[in-house]
């Protein structure tokens, strides 16, 4: 056979079979996703209500908390909380009469030897429910809005003191509130997010137009520390000439520190201005703040993800980045992430505290286009979520756990 005509076929073959790769590769890295259940849309006691304006971004608040193989999903719009098991039975529920009719599937009535049955519904004047946790005891914590003649605005922090953190225990009774100076105290500006540690202490992070303001308080409620996080005092790595620009913030399971994720810009104007105008992404990283000393200590870098852009012609380059959305961090350490990219699917990367690449795979939440959705990890690694479309609900989870399981079964 003529030398130069091998050369090319060998060529070409390793060209295609290159070509072809890139095309399947990463597919079979896709973890497996369990649909748990479905809920519909609808009033009932088992249903969530919402709706989607055409052109108009998703601004109802829809959570999901998941503890013990329980499903907690707050619906702002119906003002109500419903408790699920994983086969999808509702357990549980606490509502607005206002907003709600009368419960069909779940008992309203206690039991005369003061027992509660198993399937319950209480009635509670909530105002504008938002974020929800569960303590260790199975007390709920929901984040609410006070009546309007309690809001007041406090000028030093320039924002609105409206929300509470309502307490209830497993018979729907509500024990007490959570305010800024803790049991009883006053309203807290909006409230970002609540989260419960595993030893029960609780976390409310709020925010303002300057800062986030991050309250830490005993499982009883006493405060330890309050944390005010400027937006123009933000960390920046020695020897980075970038500008910081704060994504989110996640508790530790177990120690008092915080998880800092922010986005780096380099400001092409020569100016400190808006990361939005006239700066160019850099890096992205992690900063752990100690609550003990209120020092900045280890700052985790983030690997970039920068892809091939689809629809290309054979042979060009054209990439795209794609930023990570930080979900939080497991009470073994280790941090996960989420990176939207092309075809609906979502690229999870696990660092360690060190920042070593534990895992880098992929979840396809759903086929059809979604509505709204909302992620939640809990302690051990277990990713669930709530996946809303225009006609129905799935609640769903990947066994991400069983990657930190293997991880640490390697290291013993």
């Amino acid at each position: 056979m003529n030398k130069t005509l091998f050369t090319s076929k060998i060529i070409f073959i390793v060209i295609f079979l290159t070509f072809f790769s890139s095309c399947i590769g990463g597919r079979k890295d896709t973890l497996d996703k369990k649909t748990l259940f479905s809920i519909s849309i609808g009033k009932t006691e088992n249903d969530l209500d919402y709706f989607r304006e055409e052109g108009i971004p998703f601004q109802q608040k829809i959570n999901l908390y998941m503890k013990e193989g329980l499903f907690y999903i707050s619906n702002g719009k119906a003002g109500k909380i419903m408790k699920f098991n994983s086969y999808g039975d509702i357990l549980f529920l606490l509502y607005n009469e206002k907003k709600n009719p009368t419960p069909i599937l779940l008992s309203t009535t206690v039991n005369e030897d003061d027992r509660i049955s198993n399937r319950v519904a209480y009635a509670y004047p909530f105002v504008d429910i938002g974020e929800i946790a569960v303590v260790e005891n199975k007390i709920l914590l929901i984040d609410d809005a006070v009546e309007e003649e309690r809001q007041e605005y406090d000028e030093e922090i320039e924002a609105m003191l409206c929300r509470i953190v309502l307490r209830f225990d497993t018979r729907g009774k509500l024990v007490d509130y959570i305010g800024q100076e803790g049991l009883g105290g006053t309203p807290f500006p909006y409230i970002e997010k609540l989260q419960v540690t595993t030893g029960g202490e609780i976390v409310v992070m709020t925010r303002t137009m300057k800062s986030w303001l991050i309250f830490w308080y005993s499982r009883n409620g006493k405060l330890l520390y309050r944390v005010n996080i400027l937006y123009n005092a933000l960390p920046v790595p020695e020897g980075v000439s970038a500008i910081p620009s704060l994504e989110t913030i996640h508790a530790d399971r177990v120690q008092r520190k915080l998880y800092l994720k922010l986005d780096y810009y380099t400001n092409t104007s020569g100016e400190r201005a808006d990361p939005e105008l006239n700066a160019e992404y850099s890096m992205s990283g992690v900063y752990v703040l100690d609550l003990k000393d209120g020092n900045y200590k280890d700052f985790i870098q983030i690997p970039r993800n920068i892809k091939k852009a689809s629809n290309l012609q054979f042979l060009e380059t054209e990439t795209r980045e794609y930023l990570y959305e930080f979900l939080g961090v497991t009470s073994g350490g280790y941090l996960f992430f989420l990176s939207p990219e092309e075809s609906n699917r979502e690229q999870l990367l696990i660092l360690n505290r060190q920042g070593k690449v534990v895992q880098r795979t992929y979840i396809l939440p759903s086929d059809r286009e979604l509505v709204y959705s909302d992620f939640y990890l809990n302690p051990s690694g277990v990713l669930s979520a709530l996946l809303c479309d225009e006609n129905r609900v799935e609640v769903a989870w990947w066994r991400t756990d069983k990657i930190i399981e293997s991880v640490v079964d390697e290291n013993s």
